[in-house]
């Protein structure tokens, strides 16, 4: 039913301007999507929108355009290169590959219907009868424990230079606050700013994901709305401002029209953990029951990523805790 109805958003919103496949006369490219005529304003309205909320309506918080290639130490300094990861696995069947944590488990009554096929080996049954997962795909047995998934890095690597050999590699960003990070000290030093303030970003996000779907929900491009609030290394302040942007930013899209009751509160995501190894967090996410998935993540970070920045040597000035929101 929700597969039913994601099908005719799309056609609906092909057929009508806002959003195209993109690269559709070449058969199509997963992940990528193009905005049509009327996509493109809706857009580009709500991106005005939040920027007039978040940077014009508030003195101590500053816009910032940065990079989308930076320097490979970045990534690293971050945990992206080691940790940002999901973990993928093959169908012996038909040989696409999934990510494990997103597959239906099998049932008895699919696993009955496989072992009475007259082909199998004694190897084969073995492996469907312990099978844990199925192939959204083929519909084949999938046995996590036999077939350990591993973990793929979601970073895109591009190459920099004009001679063959000597080409850096880097990475296209996997999200936009690294910039925000690097800039930090610059941003302090120029504007004049003191704890707390805010550095807001608007701008593209690239992830090599492994199965993209559900619509926009689940690309490879994509595009971020992010404002990066620092704060004095206090328990009760750190407090003070979660609940604080949590609730101003439930007040926003209550004034843009969404209706309270399908935005409901997660907390918290504990698998956000696995991209950034030691900080302490907490995360509230407003999402859409239904179809959607998340449209804000509020995370409350701790010293990991500026701190570990400054161990290899990129010089961010002082450290502070701060407040990560990203829609």
């Amino acid at each position: 039913m929700i597969e039913d109805l994601m099908s005719k958003i799309t056609s609906l919103a092909k057929r009508r301007g806002f959003i195209f496949p993109g690269s559709e006369i070449y058969g199509g490219i997963a992940g990528f999507y193009d905005y049509g005529p009327l996509g493109v304003e809706l857009k580009n309205n709500i991106k005005k929108l939040w920027w007039q909320e978040m940077v014009y309506k508030h003195d101590e918080i500053v816009g910032l355009d940065s990079a989308i290639i930076t320097h490979p130490k970045v990534w690293e300094a971050s945990g992206h290169v080691t940790a940002f990861t999901d973990p993928l696995i093959e169908c012996r069947s038909c040989h696409k590959r999934f990510r494990a944590d997103n597959l239906e488990n099998i049932s008895d009554k699919q696993k009955s219907k496989m072992l009475s096929k007259q082909s199998l080996t004694d190897k084969n049954k073995e492996y469907i009868k312990n099978a844990d997962k199925v192939c959204p795909d083929c519909g084949y047995a999938i046995n996590t424990h036999v077939d350990t998934p591993k973990q793929f890095n979601l970073l895109m690597k591009t190459y920099l230079g004009t001679v063959e050999g000597e080409k850096d590699a880097t990475y296209l960003r996997g999200e936009t606050c690294q910039g925000i990070y690097l800039n930090y000290k610059n941003v302090l030093d120029s504007m004049w700013k003191k704890i707390p303030f805010g550095i807001a970003q608007i701008g593209k996000a690239f992830r090599n994901e492994i199965t993209p779907g559900n619509f926009t929900f689940r690309t490879r491009e994509f595009e971020q709305m992010e404002m990066q609030w620092f704060i004095k290394a206090d328990l009760k302040e750190s407090e003070k401002w979660f609940t604080y942007w949590k609730e101003e930013r439930m007040k926003w899209y209550l004034s843009l029209g969404f209706k309270k009751e399908i935005m409901p509160r997660r907390q918290p995501i504990l698998s956000i953990t696995r991209h950034f190894p030691g900080k302490n967090l907490k995360e509230s996410i407003i999402g859409v029951i239904g179809i959607f998935r998340g449209i804000q993540n509020l995370v409350e970070l701790t010293y990991y990523i500026l701190i570990t920045k400054q161990k290899i040597n990129i010089s961010l000035g002082l450290l502070r805790p701060q407040l990560e929101l990203i829609e």
